[in-house]
């Protein structure tokens, strides 16, 4: 049983604040976590919409897109999918194991079994702690399952 990841609006969504503990606590600090965090945060924004202009407004949140480096620190942060998968598959001791394969903001997971009723139970195991975790990094998870 396949399942694939959608996070929507992943870049526009991530949690600034969440991503630069996440990078200090794997092991990024000094000036390059200064960097980062200057990168992601004080940024500001207007909107040009049918002629007429919003004021300025800061933003709390989200990842600029366009530069090469948004990508990579998102990419870091969305290894918290694997941590998550990880510490699943070391519950479970060999028992039918959650495979994750993933790109930036996409990704799929799958288990195999000889009876498909077991695969989705597995599988759904995990749909809790993903969940929570979009939620807590202010990121909507889309499961689509395929057979």
């Amino acid at each position: 049983m396949r399942y694939f990841l959608d996070l929507t609006a992943a870049f526009d969504k991530l949690w600034n604040t969440g991503a630069l503990l996440y990078l200090k606590k794997i092991g990024i600090e000094g000036r390059l976590l200064y960097w980062l965090t200057d990168f992601l945060k004080s940024r500001k924004i207007k909107v040009k919409y049918a002629g007429e202009t919003t004021q300025i407004e800061e933003t709390i949140n989200g990842c600029p897109q366009g530069s090469v480096l948004s990508p990579i620190i998102f990419s870091l942060v969305m290894n918290t999918l694997k941590h998550a998968i990880d510490d699943h598959n070391d519950s479970i001791h060999n028992l039918h194991k959650i495979n994750l394969s993933q790109f930036v903001d996409d990704g799929a997971i799958w288990t195999t079994t000889k009876k498909s009723t077991k695969a989705f139970l597995v599988s759904r195991a995990l749909f809790a702690p993903l969940s929570n975790g979009a939620k807590s990094s202010a990121l909507k998870l889309i499961l689509l399952k395929l057979k």
